[in-house]
């Protein structure tokens, strides 16, 4: 009886070995810039309980599909293979993002990697009103922004801290941009107009809404910073009139579009 219950247990103890022997890797592209807003490729190597590897499609140029895994992203979204970083920078901390595999036949075997952000590239801060609400569209934000130069000890390195607070929404977000090999870009368009309606019946059909205009940017940067206005791109467009609607015999007008928003202002300050 001795016998048959060790024999039982070293039976049990290799079956729950092999189970857990399984291991999910999580690997992503690093060529890629990584800043608020873009997206890099990610990839899953598995192997299995008999030290089979399997690896997913795309990026890894394997053949498994991305349906035996769950995929969860702290600080953004997954598809088919891409991450997709939040553009909104109040929700990452410690200037990373946290990738989450489970494999979906049995969730216990599982990783998970913190991955750091370089902000290489081009960030887009868009403050452009939606205008789904209304037939004319809305005049552009006012922004107050504030740009400063700083190591900093989490990234281990230089960042330029750019600041945006937002009339419209009353709100204050912080971007950060690499110094050399980074950009943004923001955004206060004004809305586009909406389409007008069309008619039948003989009805006359609506006209397109007009463009809001573009809004008003004020940008404040430390002097420390001043040799990086060049990773600065402001857009104030106005927003584009939409198309009149047709009827049976005649078509609505378009709307017009909105007026540019005044050049923006520039200061170089000592502090804010």
């Amino acid at each position: 009886m001795k016998i048959v219950r060790i024999l039982i247990t070293l039976i049990a103890l290799h079956f729950f070995a092999g189970v857990y022997s399984q291991q999910i890797e999580i690997l992503y592209d690093s060529s890629y810039p990584r800043q608020v807003g873009g997206s890099f490729p990610l990839g899953i190597k598995y192997t299995d309980k008999k030290g089979k590897t399997r690896l997913t499609r795309g990026f890894l140029g394997g053949k498994q599909y991305w349906l035996y895994y769950y995929i969860n992203v702290l600080g953004g979204t997954f598809n088919k293979g891409m991450v997709n970083i939040t553009d909104n920078p109040a929700t990452i901390t410690n200037h990373q993002i946290i990738v989450i595999a489970q494999l979906a036949s049995d969730p216990r075997i599982c990783s998970q990697i913190s991955i750091p952000l370089t902000y290489y590239g081009l960030t887009i801060a868009d403050y452009t009103p939606s205008s789904d609400d209304y037939i004319n569209g809305l005049h552009g934000d006012i922004l107050d922004v504030y740009i400063s130069k700083f190591y900093d000890p989490i990234y281990k390195g230089e960042l330029l801290k750019v600041k945006i607070y937002s009339s419209s929404r009353n709100n204050e977000l912080e971007y950060y941009v690499h110094p050399t090999n980074g950009q943004i870009r923001i955004i206060a368009n004004g809305g586009d107009g909406q389409n007008g309606k069309d008619k039948v019946n003989g009805e006359s059909a609506d006209d397109g809404g007009n463009g809001g205009n573009g809004g008003s940017v004020t940008v404040y940067i430390l002097e420390n910073a001043r040799d990086c206005l060049d990773k600065i791109e402001i857009l104030n467009f106005g927003g584009s009139g939409g198309k009149g609607g047709r009827s049976d015999n005649s078509s609505g007008r378009n709307g017009l579009n909105g007026l540019n928003g005044p050049t923006p202002r520039i200061q170089i300050v000592k502090n804010f």
